[in-house]
């Protein structure tokens, strides 16, 4: 399972997993939104920002192709994430 740790450095929110950091300016938090779908217990995350987030892979090849999908295919102002608890 991946792991994922969330720190602040500098002004910036820093997400880590395996794969890549997203880094986020705090400044640029414009809207937060949480839901839960009762009785599936899964948590749905959507954050929307005024500056986007910055995408850096970690060591590897493997790493930046990722990255490069990832923050390709996504809208760079906002995050969306769902979990299960």
């Amino acid at each position: 399972m991946d792991s994922i740790s969330m720190y602040c450095k500098d002004h910036f929110l820093i997400i880590e997993n395996s794969f890549m950091l997203e880094k986020i300016d705090i400044k640029s938090f414009d809207d937060i939104i949480i839901s839960h779908e009762f009785p599936t217990r899964k948590y749905k995350f959507y954050l929307f920002f005024t500056q986007p987030v910055q995408y850096e892979p970690s060591k590897g090849w493997i790493n930046r192709i990722i990255c490069s999908i990832f923050s390709h295919n996504n809208n760079p102002y906002e995050i969306k994430r769902a979990y299960y608890d």
